[in-house]
C-alpha cells in the first residue's frame, strides 16, 4: 500500500474561472506527498449540459446554440490561462467538443438516463483536461487520468454506485505514484462493465473522492468548496451581505455557525435532509477523514504571509543599509 496519499476534490465553483484554476495550482504546489486531484465540471457546466441533453432527447431544438455557449465559456478560460493559441490544450478541448457533436448528431435511444450520462459527463472531461494542462504549465507536474478507465460502476445510469471489487485492481494499477506525485481525474463519472459511461448522481464528485480515497488508502480527503466548511444552516441563504436583509426562514437562526467537527451520524442526517455540501454516498466510507475547506481563505492567508515577508525584507534592507 502506498503511504501518505491525500485526495483533494475541487467543486464546480472552485474551478469556475481562470482565477479559480490559478488558485488551485497554488494549493497543489503547496502540498507534500502524493496527491490525487478530483475535479467537477466548471461552474454551471453540468446544468448547461443537462439542458443540451434534454433538448437532444426531446428533439426540441436549441442544442447547437447551447453547446456553443458551453464551448465559448471554456475557451474563454483557456485563452486567459494559455495566451499562446498553439498550446496543445486548444486541440485537446476541440477534440472533446467534436466527439460530443458527433454524439449529438445521431438519433437518441429510448433510455433518457443513458443518453444523459453520455452527454453530461463531458463537463468533467473538459474541466480535468484544462486543469491538468494548467498545472503542468505552472510547474506542478501531473498525470491526467480518465476515471472511466478505472472507476467501474453498476448500470444504474444517472445514479450509479461504484463497484469496489471491480475497480480496486484497476485503481492500483493506474495510480502507482512512482514517477509522479500528482494525478488529476474527473469526479462524478465512471463506466459500467461494458464500458458505457455512467454518472454517480448530482454532486457525485464528492462520492468519487471518497471512493478513490478508500481504494488508495488515503489518509484523508480535502473537499474544497466556495464556503468555509459545514454550517448549521446553508450560508448561501443567509444574506447579511444582501442589502442588509436576511433570507433565513428561521428568525432564531439568522447567523450561520460553522461546525468544526461533526460525527458520521450527524453527517448522515445532514445529507439525508438535503445539505448540499455533503453527498449522501460520500460518507459511506468511515475509514476516511474528511475536511471541508475554502480555497479563497487559503489564498488570502498566502497573500498575508507574502506581505509579512515583504515587510521583514524591507526592514532588513533598511537595517543593512544604515550600517
Amino acid at each position: 500500500m502506498i503511504e501518505n496519499i491525500l485526495v483533494h476534490k475541487f467543486g464546480g465553483a472552485s474551478v469556475g474561472s481562470a482565477t479559480s484554476v490559478r488558485n488551485l495550482a497554488i494549493i497543489a504546489d503547496n502540498q507534500n506527498g502524493n496527491i490525487l486531484i478530483v475535479v467537477s465540471a466548471m461552474d454551471k457546466t453540468t446544468n448547461a449540459l443537462e439542458i443540451v441533453a434534454d433538448h437532444y432527447f426531446r428533439g426540441t431544438g436549441g442544442v447547437s446554440e447551447k453547446l456553443s455557449e458551453i464551448r465559448e465559456f471554456h475557451f474563454n478560460i483557456i485563452r486567459d490561462l494559455f495566451p499562446d493559441s498553439q498550446e496543445m490544450i486548444y486541440s485537446d478541448i476541440e477534440k472533446l467538443f467534436s466527439e460530443l457533436n458527433d454524439r449529438l448528431s445521431i438519433n437518441p435511444g429510448n433510455d433518457y438516463d443513458y443518453e444523459y450520462d453520455q452527454i453530461v459527463s463531458y463537463g468533467e472531461l473538459f474541466s480535468a483536461k484544462i486543469i491538468s494542462a494548467y498545472l503542468n504549465k505552472a510547474g506542478v507536474a501531473n498525470i491526467w487520468t480518465d476515471a472511466r478507465k478505472f472507476l467501474k460502476t453498476d448500470r444504474v445510469f444517472r445514479d450509479a454506485k461504484a463497484d469496489i471489487d471491480a475497480s480496486l485492481p484497476l485503481v492500483r494499477q493506474q495510480f502507482t505514484f512512482t514517477n509522479n506525485k500528482v494525478y488529476v481525474c474527473q469526479g462524478f463519472i465512471g463506466s459500467d462493465d461494458e464500458g458505457f459511461t455512467t454518472t454517480l448522481g448530482r454532486e457525485g464528485s464528492d462520492y468519487t473522492a471518497s471512493v478513490m480515497a478508500y481504494m488508495l488508502g488515503a489518509r484523508e480527503v480535502v473537499i474544497w468548496k466556495d464556503v468555509a466548511g459545514i454550517y448549521n444552516i446553508d450560508p448561501k441563504y443567509h444574506s447579511s451581505n444582501r442589502n442588509g436583509h436576511t433570507t433565513s426562514y428561521d428568525p432564531d437562526m439568522i447567523n450561520p455557525v460553522r461546525l468544526d467537527e461533526i460525527s458520521y451520524q450527524e453527517a448522515i442526517e445532514l445529507a439525508y435532509y438535503g445539505a448540499k455540501i455533503i453527498h449522501p454516498k460520500t460518507i459511506k466510507f468511515r475509514t476516511v477523514i474528511f475536511h471541508y475547506m475554502s480555497g479563497l481563505s487559503l489564498i488570502r492567508k498566502k497573500q498575508v504571509l507574502l506581505f509579512i515577508m515583504w515587510v521583514i525584507l524591507r526592514i532588513l534592507f533598511r537595517y543593512i543599509s544604515s550600517r
